[in-house]
């Protein structure tokens, strides 16, 4: 049969050539799929686990700024307000303790980074793994809701927002090969038919 590979929207990525029946070709097939679109959608996904795990380490490093922050305000407050009479030192540090408290997501982002290493393995392993990744997504999510929940810094705000901008891009581009994949169209003779060769794909669904 002479075959040629596109991409969605009909980009042909090779022109129409001689494919034989056999299993070899058949897997030839898939293999030059797979490098096609497979690796290209982990490049870019690794790629975005990247970007938020360096959004990540920002959360990291401003957290116990804004704590420190709070306490200077804190006392320059209690200063203005009890001008005549000494401030209680250990006031202060009880209040900063509550605040600090109140805004740690020290717990989230270790739990954060835990389930990028979980989602590596899975996605550059084998068989099917649509499900564990989904499922590892919403964790995810569910992390970066919490860490925006606690914060009270707008700096660290716009950080997790764009966290999860990553985060539904990545989901957007698996959902994309679950729903269109690699396809091979196969002409025969005058008229010609098309499969849905899934590389990649078939480990998300």
């Amino acid at each position: 049969s002479t075959i040629a590979i596109m991409r969605p929207l009909g980009e042909i990525v090779q022109s129409p050539h001689e494919v034989k029946h056999t299993l070899s070709d058949l897997k030839a097939l898939e293999t030059t799929l797979r490098q096609l679109e497979g690796e290209k959608l982990y490049e870019d996904i690794n790629s975005r686990c990247k970007t938020i795990l360096e959004l990540v380490s920002k959360v990291e490093e401003r957290s116990p700024q804004t704590v420190e922050e709070y306490r200077n305000k804190l006392t320059e407050r209690m200063n203005e307000i009890l001008s005549t009479v000494a401030v209680d030192e250990q006031r202060i540090i009880t209040e900063a303790a509550i605040f600090a408290d109140k805004v740690a997501v020290a717990e989230e982002t270790v739990r954060l980074r835990s389930h990028f290493e979980q989602f590596d393995k899975i996605l550059s392993g084998e068989g099917s793994v649509g499900r564990k990744i989904d499922f590892i997504l919403q964790e995810m999510n569910r992390e970066a809701n919490t860490i925006g929940s606690k914060v009270q810094d707008a700096q660290l705000a716009h950080i997790v927002v764009d966290i999860k901008a990553e985060l539904e891009k990545i989901r957007d581009e698996i959902k994309a090969v679950k729903d269109i994949a690699a396809a091979a169209v196969l002409f025969w003779g005058f008229g010609f038919f098309a499969i849905e060769i899934i590389a990649l794909g078939s480990k998300l669904i």
